[in-house]
Protein backbone atom coordinates (compact mmCIF):
# COMPACT_ATOMS: atom_id res chain seq x y z
CA UNK A 1 0.00 0.00 0.00
CA UNK A 2 2.88 2.38 0.97
CA UNK A 3 4.21 2.00 -2.44
CA UNK A 4 0.94 3.69 -3.83
CA UNK A 5 1.22 6.83 -1.86
CA UNK A 6 4.17 8.69 -3.76
CA UNK A 7 1.87 8.35 -7.13
CA UNK A 8 -1.42 9.26 -5.56
CA UNK A 9 -2.35 13.03 -7.19
CA UNK A 10 -0.91 11.76 -10.34
CA UNK A 11 -1.47 10.48 -13.34
CA UNK A 12 -0.58 6.79 -12.12
CA UNK A 13 -3.14 6.96 -9.13
CA UNK A 14 -5.73 5.55 -12.00
CA UNK A 15 -3.47 2.75 -12.47
CA UNK A 16 -2.93 1.83 -8.81
CA UNK A 17 -6.62 1.94 -8.11
CA UNK A 18 -7.26 -0.50 -11.12
CA UNK A 19 -4.77 -2.71 -8.93
CA UNK A 20 -6.74 -1.95 -6.23
CA UNK A 21 -9.96 -3.27 -7.56
CA UNK A 22 -8.37 -6.23 -9.10
CA UNK A 23 -7.13 -7.03 -5.65
CA UNK A 24 -10.28 -5.55 -3.50
CA UNK A 25 -10.88 -9.02 -2.19
CA UNK A 26 -7.42 -9.82 -0.68
CA UNK A 27 -7.15 -6.51 0.81
CA UNK A 28 -10.53 -7.33 1.95
CA UNK A 29 -9.11 -10.44 3.93
CA UNK A 30 -6.11 -8.43 4.86
CA UNK A 31 -8.00 -6.20 6.78
CA UNK A 32 -10.05 -8.27 8.34
CA UNK A 33 -7.62 -10.68 9.43
CA UNK A 34 -5.32 -7.60 11.17
CA UNK A 35 -8.82 -6.61 13.04
CA UNK A 36 -9.62 -10.17 14.26
CA UNK A 37 -6.05 -10.73 15.58
CA UNK A 38 -5.56 -7.47 17.35
CA UNK A 39 -3.65 -5.35 14.86
CA UNK A 40 -5.93 -2.40 14.50
CA UNK A 41 -2.85 0.25 13.50
CA UNK A 42 -2.61 -2.04 10.30
CA UNK A 43 -6.07 -0.97 9.42
CA UNK A 44 -5.24 2.31 9.77
CA UNK A 45 -2.14 2.56 7.34
CA UNK A 46 -3.93 0.47 4.53
CA UNK A 47 -7.21 2.46 5.11
CA UNK A 48 -5.26 6.21 5.02
CA UNK A 49 -4.26 5.11 1.25
CA UNK A 50 -7.34 3.08 0.69
CA UNK A 51 -9.95 5.99 1.70
CA UNK A 52 -10.08 7.53 -1.68
CA UNK A 53 -10.38 4.48 -3.85
CA UNK A 54 -13.24 3.59 -1.43
CA UNK A 55 -14.86 6.40 -2.21
CA UNK A 56 -14.66 7.09 -6.15
CA UNK A 57 -15.62 3.13 -6.50
CA UNK A 58 -18.75 3.27 -4.08
CA UNK A 59 -17.64 1.62 -1.29
CA UNK A 60 -18.51 4.02 1.22
CA UNK A 61 -20.30 1.65 3.81
CA UNK A 62 -17.84 -0.79 3.41
CA UNK A 63 -14.35 1.36 3.74
CA UNK A 64 -16.28 3.23 6.93
CA UNK A 65 -17.40 0.41 8.73
CA UNK A 66 -13.48 -0.91 8.56
CA UNK A 67 -11.65 2.45 9.63
CA UNK A 68 -14.29 3.09 12.42
CA UNK A 69 -13.65 -0.53 13.56
CA UNK A 70 -10.01 0.14 13.76
CA UNK A 71 -10.39 3.84 15.16
CA UNK A 72 -12.62 2.54 18.01
CA UNK A 73 -9.75 -0.42 18.82
CA UNK A 74 -6.95 2.52 18.54
CA UNK A 75 -8.96 5.25 20.90
CA UNK A 76 -5.88 7.89 22.37
CA UNK A 77 -3.07 6.69 19.62
CA UNK A 78 -1.03 10.26 18.52
CA UNK A 79 -0.14 8.90 15.10
CA UNK A 80 -0.37 10.49 11.61
CA UNK A 81 -2.14 6.69 10.53
CA UNK A 82 -4.73 7.71 12.51
CA UNK A 83 -5.45 10.93 11.67
CA UNK A 84 -5.53 9.61 8.27
CA UNK A 85 -8.15 7.29 8.86
CA UNK A 86 -10.19 9.75 10.88
CA UNK A 87 -10.04 12.12 7.65
CA UNK A 88 -11.11 8.77 5.93
CA UNK A 89 -13.78 8.03 7.95
CA UNK A 90 -15.04 11.43 7.97
CA UNK A 91 -14.72 11.72 4.02
CA UNK A 92 -17.05 8.25 3.16
CA UNK A 93 -19.39 9.59 5.95
CA UNK A 94 -19.65 12.71 3.99
CA UNK A 95 -20.66 10.73 0.66
CA UNK A 96 -23.63 9.50 2.52
CA UNK A 97 -24.48 12.86 4.15
CA UNK A 98 -23.88 11.98 7.23
CA UNK A 99 -23.01 15.43 8.70
CA UNK A 100 -23.79 14.18 12.62
CA UNK A 101 -21.68 11.30 11.77
CA UNK A 102 -18.86 12.57 9.78
CA UNK A 103 -17.99 16.24 11.70
CA UNK A 104 -16.75 14.66 14.85
CA UNK A 105 -14.19 12.40 12.65
CA UNK A 106 -12.83 15.48 10.98
CA UNK A 107 -12.55 17.64 14.17
CA UNK A 108 -10.29 14.87 15.52
CA UNK A 109 -8.46 14.39 12.47
CA UNK A 110 -7.56 17.44 12.57
CA UNK A 111 -6.50 18.26 16.00
CA UNK A 112 -4.28 15.40 15.93
CA UNK A 113 -3.04 16.47 12.43
CA UNK A 114 -2.41 20.23 13.69
CA UNK A 115 -0.76 18.66 16.98
CA UNK A 116 1.23 16.02 15.02
CA UNK A 117 2.42 19.11 12.90
CA UNK A 118 0.75 16.76 10.04
CA UNK A 119 0.55 19.36 6.96
CA UNK A 120 -1.20 16.77 4.61
CA UNK A 121 -3.59 15.90 7.47
CA UNK A 122 -4.44 19.24 8.13
CA UNK A 123 -5.29 20.82 4.60
CA UNK A 124 -7.31 17.18 4.50
CA UNK A 125 -9.79 17.57 7.34
CA UNK A 126 -10.14 21.02 6.54
CA UNK A 127 -11.08 20.15 3.52
CA UNK A 128 -13.34 17.54 4.23
CA UNK A 129 -14.65 19.29 6.89
CA UNK A 130 -15.38 22.53 4.81
CA UNK A 131 -17.61 20.15 2.38
CA UNK A 132 -19.94 19.12 5.60
CA UNK A 133 -20.33 22.60 6.62
CA UNK A 134 -21.31 23.89 3.43
CA UNK A 135 -23.71 20.96 2.92
CA UNK A 136 -24.94 21.71 6.29
CA UNK A 137 -25.63 25.87 5.29
CA UNK A 138 -22.56 27.35 7.60
CA UNK A 139 -20.88 29.15 4.84
CA UNK A 140 -19.08 30.97 6.48
CA UNK A 141 -17.29 28.10 8.37
CA UNK A 142 -16.89 26.46 5.16
CA UNK A 143 -15.34 29.19 3.56
CA UNK A 144 -12.94 29.83 6.43
CA UNK A 145 -11.73 26.64 6.14
CA UNK A 146 -11.33 25.93 2.84
CA UNK A 147 -9.02 29.03 3.06
CA UNK A 148 -7.15 27.81 5.34
CA UNK A 149 -6.77 24.34 3.26
CA UNK A 150 -5.17 26.44 0.31
CA UNK A 151 -2.85 28.28 2.39
CA UNK A 152 -1.67 24.74 3.50
CA UNK A 153 -1.78 22.71 0.18
CA UNK A 154 0.26 26.04 -1.29
CA UNK A 155 2.74 25.72 1.54
CA UNK A 156 3.09 21.84 0.44
CA UNK A 157 3.27 23.35 -2.81
CA UNK A 158 1.38 19.94 -4.15
CA UNK A 159 -0.83 21.61 -7.57
CA UNK A 160 -3.70 19.29 -7.78
CA UNK A 161 -4.64 19.78 -3.40
CA UNK A 162 -4.36 23.53 -4.45
CA UNK A 163 -6.64 23.35 -7.51
CA UNK A 164 -9.22 20.90 -5.40
CA UNK A 165 -9.33 23.14 -2.77
CA UNK A 166 -9.70 26.37 -4.51
CA UNK A 167 -12.93 24.15 -7.47
CA UNK A 168 -14.93 24.50 -3.55
CA UNK A 169 -13.72 27.69 -2.55
CA UNK A 170 -14.94 30.23 -5.55
CA UNK A 171 -18.30 28.33 -5.44
CA UNK A 172 -18.95 29.32 -1.60
CA UNK A 173 -17.02 32.62 -2.22
CA UNK A 174 -19.35 33.30 -5.01
CA UNK A 175 -22.54 32.10 -2.85
CA UNK A 176 -21.65 34.69 -0.47
CA UNK A 177 -22.00 37.63 -2.77
CA UNK A 178 -18.38 38.20 -3.61
CA UNK A 179 -18.89 38.16 -6.85
CA UNK A 180 -14.95 39.45 -8.45
CA UNK A 181 -13.06 37.47 -5.68
CA UNK A 182 -15.16 34.31 -6.85
CA UNK A 183 -14.17 34.91 -10.20
CA UNK A 184 -10.53 35.08 -9.76
CA UNK A 185 -10.39 31.88 -7.70
CA UNK A 186 -12.06 30.87 -10.76
CA UNK A 187 -9.39 31.74 -13.05
CA UNK A 188 -6.75 30.61 -10.59
CA UNK A 189 -8.34 27.11 -10.08
CA UNK A 190 -8.54 27.07 -13.98
CA UNK A 191 -4.94 27.75 -14.47
CA UNK A 192 -3.52 25.69 -11.78
CA UNK A 193 -5.52 22.51 -12.86
CA UNK A 194 -4.56 23.01 -16.74
CA UNK A 195 -0.47 23.13 -15.48
CA UNK A 196 -0.31 20.38 -13.14
CA UNK A 197 -1.82 17.43 -15.20
CA UNK A 198 -3.75 16.06 -12.57
CA UNK A 199 -6.59 14.56 -14.49
CA UNK A 200 -8.73 14.72 -11.31
CA UNK A 201 -7.34 18.56 -11.04
CA UNK A 202 -8.15 18.95 -15.32
CA UNK A 203 -11.93 17.68 -14.38
CA UNK A 204 -12.54 21.01 -11.69
CA UNK A 205 -10.35 23.29 -14.25
CA UNK A 206 -12.49 22.64 -16.94
CA UNK A 207 -15.72 22.96 -14.74
CA UNK A 208 -14.15 26.51 -13.49
CA UNK A 209 -13.72 27.94 -16.99
CA UNK A 210 -17.51 26.41 -17.72
CA UNK A 211 -19.09 28.46 -15.35
CA UNK A 212 -16.84 31.63 -16.28
CA UNK A 213 -18.58 30.92 -19.79
CA UNK A 214 -21.87 30.32 -18.36
CA UNK A 215 -22.21 33.38 -16.30
CA UNK A 216 -21.12 34.79 -19.45
CA UNK A 217 -23.52 33.83 -21.94
CA UNK A 218 -21.46 31.53 -23.69
CA UNK A 219 -23.53 28.49 -23.34
CA UNK A 220 -21.65 27.08 -26.53
CA UNK A 221 -18.41 26.84 -24.90
CA UNK A 222 -19.65 26.21 -20.94
CA UNK A 223 -21.37 23.00 -22.58
CA UNK A 224 -18.62 21.71 -24.61
CA UNK A 225 -15.94 22.58 -21.14
CA UNK A 226 -18.81 21.05 -18.90
CA UNK A 227 -18.73 17.65 -21.25
CA UNK A 228 -14.79 17.95 -21.02
CA UNK A 229 -15.21 17.42 -17.08
CA UNK A 230 -18.03 14.31 -17.60
CA UNK A 231 -15.49 12.86 -20.08
CA UNK A 232 -12.59 12.94 -17.62
CA UNK A 233 -14.96 11.55 -14.75
CA UNK A 234 -15.82 9.11 -16.81
CA UNK A 235 -12.66 7.54 -17.87
CA UNK A 236 -10.98 7.73 -14.38
CA UNK A 237 -10.31 4.30 -12.85
CA UNK A 238 -10.01 1.57 -16.04
CA UNK A 239 -13.44 -0.38 -15.88
CA UNK A 240 -14.71 0.85 -12.95
CA UNK A 241 -15.97 4.48 -13.35
CA UNK A 242 -13.54 6.75 -10.81
CA UNK A 243 -15.11 10.04 -9.32
CA UNK A 244 -18.44 8.57 -9.12
CA UNK A 245 -19.93 11.16 -7.02
CA UNK A 246 -18.30 13.73 -9.74
CA UNK A 247 -20.84 12.47 -12.56
CA UNK A 248 -24.48 13.35 -11.03
CA UNK A 249 -22.31 16.78 -9.99
CA UNK A 250 -21.76 17.52 -13.87
CA UNK A 251 -24.74 15.96 -15.29
CA UNK A 252 -26.60 18.06 -12.93
CA UNK A 253 -24.82 21.31 -14.40
CA UNK A 254 -25.47 19.57 -17.93
CA UNK A 255 -28.66 19.60 -17.21
CA UNK A 256 -29.06 22.72 -16.27
CA UNK A 257 -27.39 23.64 -19.00
CA UNK A 258 -29.29 21.96 -21.71
CA UNK A 259 -33.08 23.37 -19.30
CA UNK A 260 -31.81 27.10 -19.92
CA UNK A 261 -31.42 26.39 -23.74
CA UNK A 262 -34.70 25.26 -23.90
CA UNK A 263 -33.46 21.85 -24.88
CA UNK A 264 -35.93 19.78 -23.01
CA UNK A 265 -35.26 16.59 -23.85
CA UNK A 266 -31.76 16.78 -23.75
CA UNK A 267 -32.31 17.68 -20.29
CA UNK A 268 -34.29 15.26 -19.30
CA UNK A 269 -32.33 12.79 -20.34
CA UNK A 270 -29.40 13.89 -18.29
CA UNK A 271 -31.10 14.54 -15.32
CA UNK A 272 -32.94 11.19 -15.27
CA UNK A 273 -28.63 10.08 -15.99
CA UNK A 274 -27.95 11.81 -13.09
CA UNK A 275 -30.91 10.72 -10.56
CA UNK A 276 -30.72 6.71 -11.31
CA UNK A 277 -26.50 7.10 -10.97
CA UNK A 278 -27.37 8.84 -7.48
CA UNK A 279 -29.88 6.07 -6.15
CA UNK A 280 -27.27 3.52 -7.17
CA UNK A 281 -25.07 5.37 -5.29
CA UNK A 282 -26.64 5.77 -2.15
CA UNK A 283 -26.27 9.75 -2.23
CA UNK A 284 -28.88 11.07 -1.17
CA UNK A 285 -28.30 14.86 -1.77
CA UNK A 286 -27.26 14.46 -5.17
CA UNK A 287 -30.87 12.07 -5.39
CA UNK A 288 -32.17 15.83 -3.93
CA UNK A 289 -30.24 18.28 -6.41
CA UNK A 290 -31.32 15.54 -9.67
CA UNK A 291 -35.02 15.42 -8.37
CA UNK A 292 -34.90 19.36 -8.37
CA UNK A 293 -33.13 19.93 -11.55
CA UNK A 294 -36.41 17.26 -13.25
CA UNK A 295 -38.83 19.37 -10.88
CA UNK A 296 -37.73 22.46 -13.11
CA UNK A 297 -37.89 20.98 -16.04
CA UNK A 298 -41.43 19.92 -15.37
CA UNK A 299 -42.21 23.37 -14.20
CA UNK A 300 -40.79 25.01 -17.28
CA UNK A 301 -43.07 22.56 -19.38
CA UNK A 302 -45.92 23.32 -17.50
CA UNK A 303 -46.54 20.01 -15.49
CA UNK A 304 -46.75 21.90 -11.92
CA UNK A 305 -48.72 18.99 -10.53
CA UNK A 306 -45.25 16.55 -11.19
CA UNK A 307 -42.85 19.17 -11.00
CA UNK A 308 -44.82 19.93 -6.79
CA UNK A 309 -44.11 16.30 -6.28
CA UNK A 310 -40.64 16.07 -6.98
CA UNK A 311 -39.54 19.20 -5.18
CA UNK A 312 -41.25 17.61 -2.47
CA UNK A 313 -39.86 14.41 -2.31
CA UNK A 314 -36.67 16.52 -2.59
CA UNK A 315 -37.23 18.51 0.48
CA UNK A 316 -38.08 15.61 2.25
CA UNK A 317 -34.57 14.04 1.57
CA UNK A 318 -33.15 17.88 2.33
CA UNK A 319 -34.71 17.35 5.84
CA UNK A 320 -33.67 14.47 6.33
CA UNK A 321 -30.16 14.89 5.96
CA UNK A 322 -30.43 18.06 7.91
CA UNK A 323 -28.83 20.22 4.31
CA UNK A 324 -29.91 23.84 4.23
CA UNK A 325 -28.68 24.63 0.98
CA UNK A 326 -31.52 21.97 0.02
CA UNK A 327 -34.46 23.19 1.77
CA UNK A 328 -33.87 26.83 0.68
CA UNK A 329 -33.73 25.39 -2.60
CA UNK A 330 -36.87 23.65 -2.93
CA UNK A 331 -38.83 25.89 -0.78
CA UNK A 332 -37.65 28.36 -3.78
CA UNK A 333 -38.91 26.05 -6.43
CA UNK A 334 -41.92 25.09 -4.81
CA UNK A 335 -42.48 28.85 -4.89
CA UNK A 336 -42.41 29.44 -8.47
CA UNK A 337 -44.66 26.19 -9.11
CA UNK A 338 -47.39 27.66 -6.59
CA UNK A 339 -46.99 31.05 -8.32
CA UNK A 340 -47.39 29.43 -11.68
CA UNK A 341 -50.58 27.68 -10.38
CA UNK A 342 -52.29 30.91 -9.50
CA UNK A 343 -51.55 30.09 -5.57
CA UNK A 344 -49.68 33.54 -4.92
CA UNK A 345 -50.11 33.59 -1.24
CA UNK A 346 -48.78 30.36 -1.14
CA UNK A 347 -45.92 31.08 -3.73
CA UNK A 348 -44.89 33.82 -1.05
CA UNK A 349 -44.96 32.05 1.94
CA UNK A 350 -42.26 29.41 0.57
CA UNK A 351 -40.45 32.04 -1.05
CA UNK A 352 -40.50 34.00 2.19
CA UNK A 353 -39.10 30.36 3.65
CA UNK A 354 -36.25 30.45 1.13
CA UNK A 355 -35.13 33.76 1.82
CA UNK A 356 -35.45 33.63 5.59
CA UNK A 357 -33.29 30.30 4.85
CA UNK A 358 -30.57 31.88 1.74
CA UNK A 359 -30.22 35.19 4.65
CA UNK A 360 -29.34 32.53 7.81
CA UNK A 361 -27.07 30.98 5.71
CA UNK A 362 -25.17 34.24 4.24
CA UNK A 363 -26.17 33.16 0.72
CA UNK A 364 -26.21 36.20 -0.77
CA UNK A 365 -26.97 34.97 -4.13
CA UNK A 366 -29.29 32.47 -3.08
CA UNK A 367 -31.25 36.10 -1.12
CA UNK A 368 -31.02 37.55 -4.36
CA UNK A 369 -32.99 35.06 -6.35
CA UNK A 370 -35.52 34.97 -3.93
CA UNK A 371 -36.42 38.37 -3.60
CA UNK A 372 -36.26 38.33 -7.35
CA UNK A 373 -38.77 35.65 -7.22
CA UNK A 374 -40.69 37.51 -4.97
CA UNK A 375 -40.89 40.63 -6.96
CA UNK A 376 -42.91 38.27 -9.84
CA UNK A 377 -45.81 37.85 -7.23
CA UNK A 378 -45.68 41.24 -5.67
CA UNK A 379 -46.44 42.09 -9.61
CA UNK A 380 -48.86 39.16 -10.08
CA UNK A 381 -50.77 40.98 -7.07
CA UNK A 382 -50.24 44.67 -8.60
CA UNK A 383 -48.26 45.44 -5.64
CA UNK A 384 -45.71 47.20 -8.23
CA UNK A 385 -44.47 49.56 -5.33
CA UNK A 386 -43.25 46.49 -3.53
CA UNK A 387 -42.15 44.40 -6.65
CA UNK A 388 -40.37 47.73 -7.74
CA UNK A 389 -38.73 47.76 -3.98
CA UNK A 390 -37.67 43.99 -4.40
CA UNK A 391 -36.60 44.41 -7.60
CA UNK A 392 -34.00 47.37 -6.19
CA UNK A 393 -32.96 45.02 -3.17
CA UNK A 394 -31.95 42.22 -5.60
CA UNK A 395 -30.22 44.28 -7.85
CA UNK A 396 -28.40 45.69 -4.51
CA UNK A 397 -27.24 42.34 -3.20
CA UNK A 398 -25.70 41.05 -6.99
CA UNK A 399 -23.65 44.03 -6.77
CA UNK A 400 -23.23 44.23 -10.99
CA UNK A 401 -22.13 40.30 -10.17
CA UNK A 402 -25.37 38.76 -12.14
CA UNK A 403 -25.03 36.51 -14.83
CA UNK A 404 -25.85 37.24 -18.53
CA UNK A 405 -29.33 35.24 -18.19
CA UNK A 406 -30.07 36.60 -14.30
CA UNK A 407 -29.74 39.60 -16.05
CA UNK A 408 -32.38 39.37 -18.66
CA UNK A 409 -34.53 37.87 -15.82
CA UNK A 410 -34.22 40.86 -14.32
CA UNK A 411 -34.94 43.65 -17.12
CA UNK A 412 -38.19 40.99 -17.59
CA UNK A 413 -38.98 41.45 -14.20
CA UNK A 414 -39.15 45.38 -14.24
CA UNK A 415 -40.85 45.22 -17.90
CA UNK A 416 -43.26 43.85 -16.22
CA UNK A 417 -43.24 46.40 -13.12
CA UNK A 418 -43.30 49.36 -15.80
CA UNK A 419 -46.12 47.93 -17.99
CA UNK A 420 -48.32 47.58 -14.53
CA UNK A 421 -47.21 51.06 -13.86
CA UNK A 422 -48.25 52.20 -17.29
CA UNK A 423 -45.09 52.89 -18.39
CA UNK A 424 -45.33 51.70 -22.22
CA UNK A 425 -42.33 52.90 -23.58
CA UNK A 426 -39.46 52.01 -20.98
CA UNK A 427 -41.38 48.33 -20.72
CA UNK A 428 -40.99 47.57 -24.34
CA UNK A 429 -37.38 48.61 -24.72
CA UNK A 430 -36.46 46.38 -21.64
CA UNK A 431 -38.44 43.36 -22.84
CA UNK A 432 -36.48 43.90 -26.01
CA UNK A 433 -33.46 44.20 -24.41
CA UNK A 434 -33.83 40.87 -22.62
CA UNK A 435 -35.21 39.50 -25.78
CA UNK A 436 -32.33 40.58 -28.10
CA UNK A 437 -29.83 38.99 -24.39
CA UNK A 438 -31.50 36.00 -24.66
CA UNK A 439 -31.17 35.05 -28.42
CA UNK A 440 -27.54 35.69 -28.52
CA UNK A 441 -27.12 33.42 -25.58
CA UNK A 442 -29.60 30.99 -27.47
CA UNK A 443 -31.89 31.34 -24.09
CA UNK A 444 -35.34 31.21 -25.24
CA UNK A 445 -38.27 31.92 -22.49
CA UNK A 446 -39.51 28.61 -21.28
CA UNK A 447 -43.57 27.84 -23.01
CA UNK A 448 -44.97 29.12 -20.36
CA UNK A 449 -43.25 32.24 -19.69
CA UNK A 450 -43.47 32.78 -23.49
CA UNK A 451 -47.29 32.82 -23.46
CA UNK A 452 -46.95 35.55 -20.34
CA UNK A 453 -45.03 37.32 -22.32
CA UNK A 454 -46.70 37.02 -26.07
CA UNK A 455 -49.97 38.48 -23.75
CA UNK A 456 -47.75 41.65 -22.01
CA UNK A 457 -46.44 42.65 -25.94
CA UNK A 458 -49.76 42.18 -27.16
CA UNK A 459 -50.87 44.78 -24.42
CA UNK A 460 -47.79 46.85 -25.20
CA UNK A 461 -48.50 47.16 -28.43
CA UNK A 462 -51.84 48.36 -28.13
CA UNK A 463 -51.01 51.15 -25.80
CA UNK A 464 -47.97 52.34 -28.11
CA UNK A 465 -49.96 51.79 -31.36
CA UNK A 466 -47.70 53.23 -34.02
CA UNK A 467 -44.34 54.08 -31.72
CA UNK A 468 -44.26 50.18 -30.80
CA UNK A 469 -41.79 49.09 -33.25
CA UNK A 470 -39.33 51.87 -33.09
CA UNK A 471 -39.28 51.25 -29.26
CA UNK A 472 -38.39 47.45 -29.87
CA UNK A 473 -35.84 48.27 -32.34
CA UNK A 474 -34.17 50.64 -29.85
CA UNK A 475 -34.35 48.66 -26.80
CA UNK A 476 -33.08 45.58 -28.88
CA UNK A 477 -30.15 47.75 -29.29
CA UNK A 478 -29.71 48.35 -25.64
CA UNK A 479 -26.82 46.94 -23.42
CA UNK A 480 -28.24 44.73 -20.84
CA UNK A 481 -26.32 46.72 -18.34
CA UNK A 482 -27.50 49.82 -19.35
CA UNK A 483 -30.96 49.08 -19.18
CA UNK A 484 -31.17 47.67 -16.12
CA UNK A 485 -29.13 50.80 -15.25
CA UNK A 486 -31.40 53.14 -16.42
CA UNK A 487 -34.75 51.25 -15.09
CA UNK A 488 -33.38 51.09 -11.71
CA UNK A 489 -32.49 55.01 -11.81
CA UNK A 490 -28.46 54.79 -11.44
Amino acid sequence: MEQARPDLLTPRETEWFERFEGEHDNLRAALDWSLETGEPEAVLRMGGELWFFWETHGYWREGRTRLEAALNMTRGAQTTARADALHGAGRLAWCQADFAGGSPLLEEALDLSRKLQFKHGVTKALFTLALHMARHGDLAQATTLLEEAVVVARELGISPMIANRLAWLWPLVYQRGDFARAVNLAEECATVARACGYFGSAAFGRRAEAWLAHRTGNYDEATALSKEALAIHRTEGGGRSKASLAIPWMLAELGELALEQGNYQQATAIYEESLALSRELGSKDYVAISLNGLANLARDLGDFARSTALHQESLDLGKEIESRPLVASCAYGLGLVERYRGGLDRAASWLDESLSLYEAMGNVAGAADALHALSIVACDLGDYERAAALIQESARLLKGGAGRLTQARCLEALAAVGSGRGNMDQATRLLASASAAREVMGTPLPPYDRADQDQRLATLRAGLGKVFSATWTAGRGLPVEQAIGEALGR
